[in-house]
């Protein structure tokens, strides 16, 4: 299946869709018209259930380059109009493309071409996984042409790369090549150019080839969870749904559920065990061995528990044990 409304196309090949920006012309940089087409293909993809894993990519030389500066400089397309209309179009339009992406619950990957800067690194920020060719910069060059990274850029930058090197691509506008961008871990891998889309589509086939409900259930898990502590993470009920699934799955083959799997650092003795359990859960100590905090909950890489428990198999106490560390 192939679609197009000219700013992007859409395809579905073996149960993987791509999305592709498409105006090389202009760097793939946003239009109105890929924003609309974005958020149908993110809508076709959710209702498609033959559809298991999303990849994101640009046509040409580049990834995406962000908005428009002509547009911008002569207030057209998405541009126009006084500052109440441009903020009303902002909100409805490239905001709620994070919020869509936000919402979808099947693997979304971007293959970064070339060049991903500003709005446009975003969005790759956006998706679930990065693979970027070795030619690809990267930057958040808001404030270089007087603007702030407004579509969600500083809240899923943080997350990923943390609260300081994000502060560092930010405030200084930086543009970085691949190479840098995989050793923060703003990528998690970087190929030969050519083989940008083949890895990608390497990826999604091995997300495809797992259980799509216990794929999609473990992204929305990671998501609702990444900034809760582990007491109320346990009760969300994305949790009580996954619990509630082994029981039907033991009951359906003549047995009873089985014990919840005690987390690894947890003994079979008393209160003092348990107590020291969750003191090592909220509490991080540092190198001379002071705690740090002992109510803020841990919060490793999304990235990490993303790629542990959708592509790399990884049983869920497992990666639990490695959230709780």
């Amino acid at each position: 299946m192939t679609s197009s409304d000219a700013h992007t196309l859409y395809e579905i090949e073996d149960g993987i869709a791509t999305l592709t920006l498409n105006r090389p012309e202009a760097r793939n940089a946003w239009s109105q018209e890929m924003i609309d087409g974005t958020h149908a293909a993110l809508d076709a993809a959710a209702r498609d259930p033959e559809v298991r894993a999303l990849i994101v990519t640009g046509a040409g030389k580049a990834f995406c380059a962000g908005g428009d500066l002509r547009a911008m400089r002569d207030r057209e397309g998405m541009f126009a109009g006084d500052p109440v209309e441009l903020r009303g179009r902002y909100a409805n339009g490239l905001q709620n493309i994070t919020r869509h992406f936000e919402r979808f619950d099947k693997p979304t990957i971007a293959a970064i071409n070339g060049a991903a800067i500003g709005a446009g690194l975003d969005l790759t920020l956006m998706c679930d996984l990065r693979v970027a060719s070795s030619r690809a910069k990267f930057g958040s060059t808001f404030a270089a042409v007087g603007l702030i990274p407004g579509d969600g850029g500083a809240y899923l930058l943080t997350r990923i790369v943390g609260f300081s090197r994000a502060v560092e691509l930010v405030i200084t506008a930086r543009v970085i090549g691949a190479e840098r961008a995989e050793a923060i871990e703003l990528v998690h891998e970087v190929v030969e150019p050519e083989q940008v889309l083949p890895r990608a589509r390497e990826i999604a086939a091995e997300i495809a080839r797992l259980p799509a409900p216990a794929v999609r259930m473990a992204k929305v898990a990671l998501r609702k969870t990444y900034n809760r502590d582990m007491e109320s993470s346990a009760a969300s009920d994305v949790y009580k749904r996954q619990q509630q699934g082994h029981g039907g799955r033991a009951r359906a083959h003549g047995g009873a559920p089985g014990p919840r799997p005690a987390h690894r650092g947890t003994r079979a003795g008393g209160a003092g065990d348990a107590r020291e359990d969750r003191q090592g859960l909220n509490g991080r100590v540092g190198e001379a061995g002071h705690s740090e905090s002992q109510s803020a909950p841990l919060r490793p890489s999304r990235d990490r528990l993303v790629t542990l428990l959708i592509c790399r198999e990884t049983p869920f106490s497992v990666a639990w044990s490695i959230w709780s560390d």
